[in-house]
């Protein structure tokens, strides 16, 4: 199970900014062609990210789909300077995040709650109110 202390750490020895309650969890779907090959590629290309919004921008941690684990080697940094827009679109069970920069949109979706992660359900909240 994963705790947002877990994300604080990570990002503390990579000397990026932490913000307390500003963690989430987003998921990355597969593309349409991993559709067709079937329910079992489906379910291993969908990746997880632990999301957290500071003042200095927005940290991005794979996560193992396994274990559900931090990734070393799959962390992406957004500095503030970089983020043209950042917004959360409705859905009917979740809500779709876009952070667009001058290098593209990277889009998430994003549950209301998510299994393992109870702190997830109020970050969002609180993060909704900031945005």
């Amino acid at each position: 199970m994963l705790k947002e202390q877990d994300i604080r750490e990570y990002l503390k020895k990579k000397d990026i900014t932490f913000n307390e309650n500003s963690s989430i969890i987003g998921v990355i779907f597969p593309s349409k062609f991993t559709y067709a090959l079937g329910p079992i590629a489906t379910a291993l290309s969908m990746q997880y990210y632990a999301i957290n919004f500071s003042d200095s921008g927005i940290a991005i941690i794979g996560l193992n789909n396994v274990t559900g684990k931090l990734e070393d080697e799959a962390f992406l940094f957004v500095s503030k300077e970089e983020i043209a827009s950042t917004k959360f679109n409705k859905k009917l069970m979740s809500y779709e995040l876009e952070i667009t920069t001058s290098k593209g949109t990277l889009a998430f979706k994003v549950n209301k709650t998510m299994v393992g992660a109870s702190w997830h359900k109020e970050n969002l909240a609180t993060i909704l109110n900031r945005l």
